[in-house]
């Protein structure tokens, strides 16, 4: 199967003239593309787009049921590596879907080019990994070494937390709210859309 998703957020040309690992002409994109896979339906969502729920959530309301949030670099070395945590499992949460993320590992020389220090001391190795993968009801794998990050997703599941409504049952049957989606009111949004 094949599939597109160019980044929609932010609007050009943010961050990408600052430096020679990703000096070109950044476009932002119009569209949130959802890939049809044999098993179901797959979205990507760009690095900082985490930062934006209307991002995983147009792509949940297209039936996404796993959003890939892959990374450049300077993630961790900027101080965000909880938020981007964070983040990352609440749009899991939030729209009922699998979501995996991933920190590309450079060499720490690149993110020394950004230093406030003197720029005496150059950094050797690679920079510390972010690999995460979330259901709605958990964190399923972490890593933050080099490698493959694995784990076995349950799609029926995530099918069944969209369709079923909430019951006040003691333990509860799942380990988030289930059904919310269909909480939505969207006539109560306009705002959202105003500049």
């Amino acid at each position: 199967h094949s599939g597109l998703y160019r980044r929609t957020h932010p609007v050009g040309p943010y961050i990408y003239r600052d430096s020679p690992e990703w000096n070109f002409d950044y476009v932002a994109a119009d569209e949130f593309g959802v890939i049809e896979m044999s098993w179901g339906k797959l979205a990507v969502s760009i690095c900082s787009e985490v930062h934006l729920p209307e991002v995983s959530r147009i792509l949940a309301l297209k039936g996404a049921e796993v959003c890939l949030y892959p990374s450049g670099l300077l993630i961790d070395e900027l101080g965000y590596t909880e938020n981007w945590r964070t983040l990352v499992r609440a749009r899991a949460i939030e729209n009922h879907m699998y979501t995996a993320t991933l920190v590309n590992l450079m060499d720490t020389s690149v993110g020394d080019q950004f230093s406030s220090g003197s720029g005496d001391e150059q950094s050797t190795g690679l920079s510390r990994g972010i690999g995460m993968i979330a259901s709605p009801e958990r964190v399923l794998a972490q890593s933050e070494s080099p490698g493959i990050l694995t784990a076995d997703l349950d799609l029926e599941r995530v099918r069944y937390l969209r369709r079923t409504d909430e019951e006040l049952i003691v333990p509860a049957p799942y380990q988030t709210i289930p059904g919310h989606l269909t909480w939505r009111r969207p006539e109560l949004y306009g705002y959202l859309t105003e500049q």
